[in-house]
């Protein structure tokens, strides 16, 4: 049982298909959206750590010569990479909170794939500030036209 990344309300596996979304990041942590207020509420915080990464690597990068990511551990390294690479996909990142040091991101950070509920057959989801994907809308059905002589 999980219960909603938004209003709190405990959802069991069985009703994941009467989610909204079911997301699941790439440490296994999974996020239920009941409603799509909630998943709002999710993509919101999900901005929040991506804001958290930026500001820390501004400062990273701020404090001395040598590249910021050889100045972190193994760990926090990897939380840069994911993000760099959900920046360039437009993902977003897993906001679990986990235990962290001094210098470090307290979230998860890994990118977060949609795993289930109903919006599983909308569009993919694009995070906030990037453009979405235009898939071009298929052309109309040929019109049949009568030929001058009154003959089809």
């Amino acid at each position: 049982k999980l219960e909603c990344a938004g209003c709190k309300k405990i959802v069991s596996e069985e009703d994941f298909d009467q989610c909204h979304s079911v997301y699941k990041c790439r440490k296994d942590h999974m996020f239920v959206c009941c409603k799509v207020e909630c998943c709002r509420m999710f993509e919101k915080r999900c901005a929040k750590v991506t804001d958290t990464l930026l500001k820390m690597q501004h400062k990273l990068n701020n404090d001395g010569h040598t590249s910021a990511l050889r100045r972190l551990p193994p760990c926090e390294r990897e939380k840069f990479k994911q993000h760099a690479e959900a920046e360039q996909h437009g993902r977003m990142v897993c906001p679990e909170e986990v235990k962290a040091c001094d210098r470090s991101v307290p979230h998860c950070a890994h990118i977060i794939d949609r795993a289930g509920g109903y919006a599983k057959e909308e569009a993919s989801y694009t995070a906030p500030g990037f453009p979405e994907t235009q898939v071009p809308a298929p052309p109309p059905p040929p019109v049949e036209m009568e030929s001058p002589n009154g003959e089809q």
